[in-house]
């Protein structure tokens, strides 16, 4: 789930998502605190980068093409660079 998907729950959805997840301290964080601890969560779950994470890198990294890549042409293209 991203970031900004989280940020659109209501708080209670989101400590009841939290609760089920055992992410500790839930009930003393704020909205966007508790938005940000799952984002990190699920996403040490899956530590893959998503197409638009991958996008964002080639862009800083002035990977040309990158408009029409898919994602594991982004993934290719961003680790080739770090490589080079």
């Amino acid at each position: 789930m991203r970031e900004e998907q989280l940020r659109q729950l209501d708080k209670s959805d989101l400590e009841d998502i939290a609760r089920s997840e055992r992410i500790s301290g839930r009930s003393r964080m704020s909205k966007r605190k508790l938005a940000r601890a799952l984002y990190q969560h699920f996403r040490s779950r899956n530590d893959e980068p998503t197409k638009q994470e991958l996008y964002e890198e080639a862009k800083r990294l002035e990977i040309d093409g990158r408009s029409k890549m898919n994602r594991d042409e982004l993934k290719q293209a961003v680790e080739e660079h770090r490589v080079n």
